[in-house]
């Protein structure tokens, strides 16, 4: 492939898919050459500015107010073009450039004291807003301050509202009600903001209500975006963009038809670390089908020669990239941060047995669960709940670690650290979820503490060691997996006193894919003595399973995740922490009851940790601790596939930011 056209990182992922899943069964459409997988450069080409680029959505879009934007790809969107917040991730043709954090607007990414709770960050010079004004320490605070206003600016992810050392009510809300809040109680709310937000000239200090090792990757989502307060029209600034990117809106939004971007005058490459901002316009056109999109790109149509697919091609368009050798060099199939898993129920009376748990892990069929999804391009087996972007950035990428907070095998049914113990590794695994059923993936508000939340409890396995360590052997071939998991069931029954076939209910989110998907996981757990009923439920899904009644009725759910920035905190405590989590009114998104406070006190601990690299390493040895105990079983992260006119330059998805196209470094060859 020519130097003006890079395809980065395309063949490690269609490899490491077919290797994975030839471990547990064979699949044909392994045969699918790899998308993007012709002559690859690692570098990213710099030298073609101008040009108009078109990418084409379906959308809607549904707001451009940095503040509000929930979807990741708006959001990818947005940050790439107008809206900048302190840290960003940088560009680059590979996973290990892509999940760097890099100072955004501020020229580094921050200083913590010595108790986590108080950051600084130094605004960097030269950064002006599309009307020449320069933006200042008093924008970015200005901006943070909107996401108090929770009556005004809905929707977006709310991380300042819940970190951030600002007084809360005993109802939990918090007594700073945003800039527009008037009258006695606003005063005194300001006050408690300003004491929290703060500028001195340049420098920003943040203070916060607990310790956040890796606050610099909070600071990267959009609630941290710098806003003008003299062009804020609250409530109806939902499409209004005033920049300090380098594009600006050259009229107002269509939500119809979408909008076109053009260069801001006043932005300048030395005052932007992470965009190079190639093309001199960005037509964004909405409300586009994305297989029409996928079949006009490939058809080269008129308009279509400097396109990107914004949204994921169908899986029968996927098959026909893939196989039109042209097409295919011009596509990208990443993996893009959404993992599917199942969550035993720790208060099932079935599977609160370690034992039922691992032998209903090891006939878990994921070749099948894979083929019924759309095979190897839609997405990428996964043993583990952590996303390929969460796994790139670790220094020692293994998971033959020692766990804490798994149960002792000299204490069977107790917690504790095992000394010299590894913990084994979950059986290979890969699923997709329906692309076109909404998702989990958004999780606005973090895990906060909520009323009426049980203490996590020790001994709560009832297996022979309360582990499921010695039934998930990676190495196991498929039909040794699946005797396996019919012997452990077998005796559990024995001991347990349980009827045969062991019958268990599964719930799922219902759509004619996810439909066939379960099904086909279904032969696997019924051929080693389950008997499955499938519990489909087609509204409300995630409310549905977290309501306590939920517990008593269902042994398996199933769901999925993906993380808000590229950081394990933003997965395993979300899901797994039982304080944070579980209540009387429901598991939260701890959707199967875990709980060992060993675990929960890891979980603290890992946030308070301020080396990245060791704070990344202790995440991994955490999710080796679920893994072993079976508090999930991960199926598979999610692909997306992007298809892009013969124009098109630089063409590269990015790891840390759900796998879309990366604007930051797409052009448009002339």
């Amino acid at each position: 492939m020519p130097q003006t056209r890079p395809q980065p990182r395309r063949p490690r992922a269609l490899a490491a898919l077919c290797a994975v899943i030839a471990l547990t069964a064979g699949l044909s459409a392994c045969d699918i050459p790899g998308v993007g997988s012709g002559e690859a450069t690692t570098e990213i080409v710099q030298t073609h500015p101008g040009g108009v680029l078109t990418t084409m959505a379906l959308g809607p879009v549904e707001t451009w107010d940095p503040q509000r934007i929930s979807a990741r790809t708006d959001a990818a969107f947005a940050g790439r073009v107008f809206a900048r917040t302190l840290t960003a991730y940088q560009h680059g043709s590979d996973d290990q450039s892509q999940v760097t954090l890099t100072g955004d607007l501020a020229v580094d990414t921050g200083a913590a004291d010595r108790t986590l709770r108080v950051w600084t960050f130094t605004i960097r010079d030269g950064v002006k807003w599309q009307d020449g004004s320069p933006l200042t320490c008093a924008d970015v605070k200005y901006g943070i301050s909107r996401s108090f206003a929770t009556e005004t600016i809905t929707g977006g992810p709310n991380y300042a509202y819940a970190y951030l050392d600002v007084p809360k009510s005993p109802e939990g809300e918090s007594i700073y009600r945003g800039p527009y809040a008037e009258g006695a109680e606003a005063d005194a709310g300001q006050r408690a903001f300003d004491r929290a937000v703060s500028c001195d000239g340049a420098e920003l200090t943040i203070r916060l209500s607990e310790e956040v090792a890796d606050f610099p990757g909070m600071v990267s989502t959009l609630g941290f975006s710098a806003y003008k307060e003299s062009e804020d029209r609250g409530a109806a600034s939902r499409y209004a963009v005033f920049s300090a990117g380098p594009y600006t809106l050259a009229a107002p939004w269509n939500p119809d038809r979408g909008g076109t971007f053009v260069r801001n005058p006043h932005w300048t490459s030395a005052s932007d670390p992470v965009r190079l901002a190639l093309p001199d316009e960005i037509v964004y056109r909405e409300g586009m089908e994305p297989q029409l999109v996928a079949q006009r790109i490939m058809a080269d149509d008129t308009g279509s020669e400097a396109a990107v697919a914004l949204d994921t091609a169908p899986p029968v368009i996927q098959e026909q990239i893939a196989a039109a050798a042209a097409v295919r060099e011009r596509a990208v199939n990443p993996v893009n941060g959404i993992v599917d898993y199942l969550v035993p129920n720790f208060r099932s009376p079935v599977m609160a047995d370690a034992q039922v748990r691992a032998a209903f892990a090891l006939a878990t069929d994921r070749s099948a669960y894979l083929e019924a999804l759309g095979g190897p391009t839609a997405a990428e087996p996964s043993i583990s709940i952590l996303s390929h972007g969460l796994r790139a950035a670790l220094p020692e990428p293994v998971e033959d670690v020692v766990p804490t907070g798994t149960v002792s095998p000299e204490d069977p049914g107790t917690t504790g650290v095992p000394t010299g113990e590894t913990t084994a590794q979950a059986p290979s695994a890969g699923a997709t979820e329906d692309a076109a059923a909404p998702t989990s993936q958004d999780p606005a508000t973090p895990g906060t503490s909520t009323e009426g939340a049980t203490n996590a409890t020790s001994g709560t396995d009832n297996g022979a060691d309360g582990s499921t360590d010695a039934a998930t052997d990676p190495t196991d071939t498929p039909d040794a997996a699946a005797e396996r998991a019919a012997a452990l069931l077998a005796e559990a029954a024995e001991r347990l006193q349980l009827s045969t076939p062991v019958p268990v209910r599964v719930a799922y989110r219902s759509s004619p894919t996810m439909d066939d998907a379960l099904t086909a996981l279904r032969t696997g757990w019924e051929e080693a003595g389950f008997e499955v009923e499938l519990a489909p439920i087609t509204e409300a899904y995630f409310t549905s399973i977290s309501a306590p009644d939920a517990a008593e009725s269902v042994d398996v759910f199933w769901s999925n995740w993906a993380s808000d920035w590229n950081s394990a905190s933003t997965v395993l405590p979300p899901l797994f922490d039982a304080e944070l989590n579980i209540s009387d009114g429901g598991s939260g998104r701890n959707y199967g009851y875990f709980e060992d406070a060993d675990v929960d006190a890891a979980m603290r601990s890992a946030m308070l940790i301020a080396d990245d690299d060791d704070r990344d390493q202790a995440w991994l040895a955490i999710d080796a601790t679920l893994r072993s105990r079976g508090a999930y079983i991960a199926l598979v992260e999610r692909k997306s596939m992007h298809v892009a006119g013969p124009s098109i330059i630089n063409l590269t998805d990015h790891a840390a930011l759900g796998g879309v196209p990366d604007l930051a470094v797409i052009g448009v060859e002339k």
